[in-house]
């Protein structure tokens, strides 16, 4: 049996010497290079191309989630388990979206990896802590509908709702764009009428699941 070869991904040092440890017990795997630096890593996987690349989504020089998009876009005949430290229900949906065939976070045992490896380089989704088809399904629906509703606003609504998710307060918002506090007030009250939103805490939840808070600090 041909051996599955292995891309490691991570920006710490010490993870990839604890994946290298894990995977090299696993007579089936052949560990055939890693980085921490996403760049390098991308040039690597084009090179390379083995089977699975475990990919972390925060890396200097270029994000796992641009290098998944490459992979998509290129047509690399590559398979991808993300291996994060976040386990939440919108960060597994959106990687599986941009093409990630699997997703555990780095709390799964050593023999948890190993077998999604093996699941991931035959094709099968690997999740852990598990998602079921159905949770995945539900919030993508639900992202796409938040998506068109997100169209509607205006650029000011945009702005203010992104601050506002920044933990910034109405007078503050008034201040940095030169407008009064009411105006603030009424722009809040149409998107989040117009998004179905109700407190802070949701406001925040829609920045983080759309990226504008990412792509406001980028």
């Amino acid at each position: 049996m041909r051996k599955v070869r292995v891309y490691m991904v991570d920006d710490h040092d010490i993870v990839l010497t604890g994946l290298t440890s894990t995977l090299e017990l696993a007579p089936d795997i052949e560990i055939v290079g890693s980085s921490t630096d996403g760049g390098t890593a991308l040039a690597d996987i084009r090179r390379l191309l083995p089977d699975v690349v475990i990919l972390d989504l925060e890396l200097p020089g270029l994000p796992g989630r641009e290098i998944l998009r490459q992979i998509q876009e290129d047509r690399l005949p590559v398979r991808v388990l993300v291996y994060s430290q976040y386990d939440e229900l919108s960060f597994v949906a959106e990687t599986l979206r941009l093409g990630a065939t699997g997703y555990v976070t780095k709390s799964i045992s050593s023999l948890q990896i190993v077998e999604a490896v093996w699941q991931v380089k035959n094709g099968r989704c690997y999740l852990w802590p598990a998602y079921s088809e159905q949770d995945i399904a539900d919030y993508q629906r639900r992202t796409a509908r938040n998506h068109h509703r997100s169209a509607e606003l205006s650029q000011r609504e945009r702005e203010i709702l992104i601050l506002i998710a920044k933990g910034e307060t109405s007078s503050a918002i008034a201040n940095y764009l030169h407008i009064d506090v009411r105006t603030v007030e009424n722009h809040r009250y149409r998107f989040m009428k117009k998004l179905g939103l109700h407190n802070i805490a949701e406001i925040t939840r829609f920045a983080i699941e759309h990226n504008l808070i990412r792509a406001e600090i980028e």
